[in-house]
């Protein structure tokens, strides 16, 4: 049986090495800074700001198999704003400029803008899938998708439905939002450190549960 519910503060840590852990090897990670090592912090610095903010903006849905987080999903909706510089900063920011660089961390939250551009720019108000992700040892067992029929859209519908959408740079990832229901809005390429960066916007209308 699988449990779907928000985090509680005690368990922050582990949703940062999980979803590290799952990010690693990811395109949106590996275009900054050439040192594996030293690119797997930048990742996990980059990682404990999201988590950290957003458990105190937006709203962490995790997801327990035997008392174990196996997948965790990051929501933003239509009424929360958007982190500050300050907020940031009080998470942990600085250690991101540490772990990568200036230039780095500034190209990379340059990157972030760009590619969330299409999202946050629909007119309509929506919920944003900041994250979605199945830690390692437990992906393609069908639990991503569990967590988005049974944990995100039941979320998102309890709390009066609305608009989702979220960026992938995945093809098979794409194929994955398809099948789950979504519908391609956007497509573009961007040109980032000199690299293409593949990058898909995806939206789905949820019913709200009255």
């Amino acid at each position: 049986m699988i449990i779907y519910r928000t985090i509680k503060k005690e368990e922050i840590s582990k949703c940062i090495d999980l979803i590290t852990d799952s990010y690693n090897g990811y395109s949106f990670y590996e275009i900054f800074v050439e040192d594996k090592k030293r690119r797997f912090k930048f990742l996990k610095e980059i990682q404990k700001v999201c988590v950290k903010t957003c458990y105190k903006q937006q709203t962490i849905l995790v997801s327990l198999k035997d008392d174990k987080i196996v997948s965790i999903a990051i929501l933003k909706s239509p009424d929360e704003p958007e982190p500050t510089i300050w907020n940031y900063l009080c998470a942990g920011g600085l250690n991101v400029f540490l772990a990568g660089g200036i230039k780095n961390t500034l190209g990379w939250l340059k990157m972030y803008n760009e590619s969330s551009a299409a999202c946050h720019s629909i007119s309509e108000d929506s919920w944003y899938l900041t994250s979605l992700v199945v830690a390692n040892e437990f992906k393609n067992q069908g639990l991503g998708s569990k967590m988005l029929q049974d944990g995100v859209i039941p979320y998102i519908s309890q709390h009066g439905g609305g608009l989702l959408t979220l960026i992938t740079n995945s093809e098979s990832n794409c194929n994955f939002y398809k099948k789950n229901g979504f519908t391609e809005f956007h497509n573009e390429v961007l040109n980032v450190n000199n690299k293409k960066l593949n990058n898909w916007g995806y939206k789905i209308n949820i019913q709200a549960n009255i």
